[in-house]
């Protein structure tokens, strides 16, 4: 018995020293460029639309691509024109705001009768963001927990 009893404590500690557990990170995007692009590679951890720069859409695919609770900063006084659709949220505790001041999103260039922002997620803030000529939703809420507004940093 007492054989068995430290082989299994032997397995268990070398499994947890092979095998260490897996923690979830979070990552900052900032975003450097008001063009509507995609991420290039989702899940590297690095926001690059191909050209180099980190585009707002760019920013979500890489955050929903990762665990970990994102933060993505837009620039003050920037006007992002989506032009892609509807972005999405889709990664829990994800953080949506611009720097110090606030941010546009502008939806007018965007595929008509659809939101400008569907949070499909839970816990997520969006902040210091004005979001226009959406035709749609400004933005959709799918999951809780979610807060939209307010300019406080979380």
């Amino acid at each position: 018995m007492m054989l068995r009893l430290a082989l299994h404590t032997h397995l268990v500690l070398l499994l947890a020293v092979v095998c260490p557990p897996i923690s979830a990170t979070a990552s900052t995007f900032r975003v450097t460029t008001t063009t509507d692009s995609h991420d290039v590679i989702p899940g590297d951890s690095v926001c690059d639309d191909g050209t180099g720069a980190c585009s707002l859409r760019a920013a979500l695919d890489e955050s929903n691509a990762l665990d970990g609770a994102d933060t993505i900063l837009l620039s003050d006084a920037a006007v992002y024109r989506l032009e892609l659709g509807a972005l999405a949220l889709l990664d829990n505790g994800t953080v949506l705001r611009a720097d110090s001041g606030m941010a546009i999103i502008d939806a007018a260039t965007n595929p008509p009768y659809g939101p400008a922002i569907i949070i499909s997620s839970d816990s997520n803030t969006v902040q210091r963001v004005i979001i226009q000529h959406s035709f749609g939703d400004g933005i959709r809420i799918e999951g809780s927990a979610n807060l939209i507004g307010g300019d406080e940093p979380t």
